[in-house]
């Protein structure tokens, strides 16, 4: 039995996993004793009891939910994250399945361990992310549970089977050849916007289509949108596609330990365990695919490789740049080329929030009220979406900070670069949603250049926030594990505030706006003025701090301190 476990599971790799918590610990340790950390930890404990106080809130003073209703929504849940990692995967197409930090690419996966070894050392992140998710799962749906640990195993289980579906698709991905990943990508694009187009027909097709779209936001539209969706779970595909997951939520919504119980809970450990021998073998599949392939590469390219080589350098000798403004363009450039590289994940990730934004402009608005209706939703969406779409900042160039800082560039320009690009194409899709608005009349066209310089400074305030919260606690690009899901709960939380606080800021000045009219005489169209006018300076004071903070702390930022950990 020992010798079978050894065989999947080095030794090695368990005291290497072992040592890295400890480092970890440690290293946290070594960091709350400089004055910054001390006072992020500080911040992150309030954060922390926040977001505590609202679970123990919704957990005493919430109703249960109806069974039926999340024995739907349960495995649909499961589902719509699966297919969220498939439309990731096609889009992004990464050129390693499996992310390795570069010492895990020169030490682990150099060492004498087998294949099946490597990847059970990378598997465990993904157990230790399971855990800490179907832990805050089972606590915040306590009234809905009749047995909480039932609860907890279902959904470990079933975020288990999530993971495992996107490391086997990620790993048969790679191994297609370009004209097999083209066709791949077409089918699950296609079959998605498919299904979203019809839902989409039957929600135009509606006697309510003009009251829906009339909503703020347009949210009925959008909650019928979800409903059109949702009646395919009752049809024969539905249930064919959800069946897999389907075990998992009779786990977790089980009423009492019975052998109907235990007979799913076997059933979803059954499912588990082939999804991991699939990855196994489609690991194998792969490498045995990669290997075909540079053979043949190799075969039928080196003669054109070495009569290329004079070429290849002399095209890659020099880069034509634009702008260059002290550094500040050049940095601002790379990251377009950036985005540019990922075009197809950008068009996806923008093009939806259009459409969204577009819904209002069906019904038969004023143009103010329009106006304020669309501007609304493209600055909700930017403030929810585009952060994690648009990561052509810092966040991106972590491993390159000290190659950053070793340039003849100073932090304000470094900074002004590294937020450019990202605060650039945010503004090119609202721009585009109010060029649309004035295209189709809805809106004066006036209003709709001072919205657009409105919104620039709230796009950089944005970006700036993100880049400032990670400037305090920076992480690897794609990393895993329990510290990067509680750092996204806390981020998150944060980020729920200052959007709270903006909020109530914004009131407050709609009140003062209007008194400060009325005492010199203003018509309502003057204290409009006067409230944008008093909101977009705001905005830009805001931002100014947020920007200088990010200078301070990159000018500050230690690589051999404060960089993440590599291991």
């Amino acid at each position: 039995m020992n010798h079978v476990l050894e065989k999947i599971c080095h030794p090695a790799t368990l005291q290497l996993l072992q040592q890295q918590s400890r480092s970890r610990l440690e290293r946290m340790t070594a960091a709350f004793r400089k004055p910054r950390r001390q006072l992020l930890t500080l911040v992150a404990v309030v954060l922390g009891c926040i977001w505590v106080s609202q679970a123990v809130a919704s957990v005493m003073f919430r109703q249960a939910a109806d069974p039926q209703k999340l024995m739907v929504w349960i495995p649909l849940g499961l589902f719509s994250y699966s297919i969220w990692h498939l439309v990731k995967i096609v889009t992004r197409s990464p050129a390693e399945p499996f992310e390795w930090t570069p010492a895990e690419q020169e030490l682990v996966c150099a060492a004498p361990i087998s294949r099946t070894q490597l990847i059970s050392y990378r598997m465990a992140s993904i157990l230790s992310s399971a855990l800490a998710k179907s832990l805050c799962f089972s606590i915040v749906m306590i009234p809905d549970l009749n047995i909480w640990v039932a609860g907890f195993l279902g959904m470990f289980l079933g975020l288990i089977l999530v993971d495992l579906i996107r490391v086997g698709f990620g790993l048969l991905f790679h191994g297609l050849s370009r004209r097999g990943k083209i066709a791949c990508r077409t089918t699950v694009l296609g079959v998605l916007f498919g299904f979203a187009g019809w839902a989409m027909l039957n929600c135009l097709a509606s006697p309510e289509l003009a009251g829906d779209v009339a909503s703020p936001g347009a949210l009925t539209f959008i909650q019928g949108f979800i409903g059109e969706m949702l009646t395919l779970i009752t049809s024969p595909i539905g249930s064919v596609t959800l069946w897999p997951f389907r075990p998992f939520s009779e786990v977790v919504l089980a009423e009492h330990f019975s052998g109907r119980t235990i007979g799913f809970a076997a059933l979803s450990c059954i499912v588990v365990m082939a999804a991991v021998v699939l990855v196994y073998r489609l690991d194998a599949w792969v490498i045995r695919r990669t290997i075909i392939k540079e053979q043949l590469a190799f075969s039928r390219g080196v003669c054109r490789q070495e009569n290329q080589d004079g070429q290849i350098a002399k095209s890659g000798s020099e880069v034509h740049v634009p702008w260059r403004l002290a550094g500040f363009g050049s940095l601002a450039w790379r990251q377009l080329l950036g985005g540019y590289h990922y075009r197809i994940t950008l068009a996806i990730s923008l093009g939806i929030p259009t459409l969204l934004c577009c819904i209002p402009l069906l019904a038969n608005h004023e143009p103010f009220f329009m106006l304020l209706n669309i501007v609304g939703g493209v600055v909700f969406y930017s403030f929810l979406l585009l952060p994690s779409a648009l990561m052509l900042d810092f966040r991106r160039d972590v491993s390159r900070i000290v190659l950053l800082k070793s340039l003849p560039i100073g932090p304000v320009a470094v900074t002004l670069g590294q937020l450019a690009a990202p605060v650039l194409i945010c503004s090119a899709f609202q721009w585009v949603v109010l060029l649309i608005a004035v295209s189709s009349g809805s809106v004066i066209p006036w209003q709709a250049l001072f919205a657009a310089m409105l919104l620039v400074p709230i796009n950089t305030l944005i970006f700036a926030i993100e880049n400032f919260i990670f400037l305090l606690a920076p992480y690897r690009p794609n990393q895993e594990g329990i510290d990067v899901f509680l750092r996204t709960i806390l981020t998150f939380t944060a980020k729920g505030l200052l959007f709270s606080l903006g909020l109530v800021a914004a009131i407050a000045w709609a009140f003062g706006s209007k008194v400060v009219a009325g005492s010199l005489g203003m018509s309502a169209v003057g204290a409009g003025v006067i409230f944008g006018v008093g909101a977009w300076l705001m905005t830009l004071a805001v931002t100014a701090a947020f920007v200088s903070g990010i200078v301070r702390l990159y000018d500050r930022f230690d690589p051999s301190q404060d960089a993440p950990s590599i291991s």
